[in-house]
């Protein structure tokens, strides 16, 4: 579990190419057992929600989804 970033860092995420990776259930395609994955960016990073005493940072992803990708987890992308 890492700390939250502070919002300067949360904007200079804006921008950054992130992965992330789904089990969708694709009717007559993919079984639900194949990954997929989707490539985008941060879009924004400039907001967060309130946890008790705490600031949870919430990031908006510019990327195509299809159901399934929700709680995906997501990652910086290597290149």
């Amino acid at each position: 579990h890492l700390s939250p970033p502070d919002a300067i860092r949360q904007r200079e995420l804006n921008g950054a190419e992130v992965l992330i990776a789904g089990f969708p259930s694709l009717e007559g395609g993919l079984s639900t057992r194949t990954p997929v994955y989707r490539r985008g960016i941060v879009a924004s990073g400039e907001f967060g929600v309130r946890a008790g005493d705490t600031m949870v940072p919430m990031y908006l992803l510019d990327l195509t989804g299809i159901p399934g990708f929700s709680g995906s987890p997501v990652a910086a992308c290597p290149w």
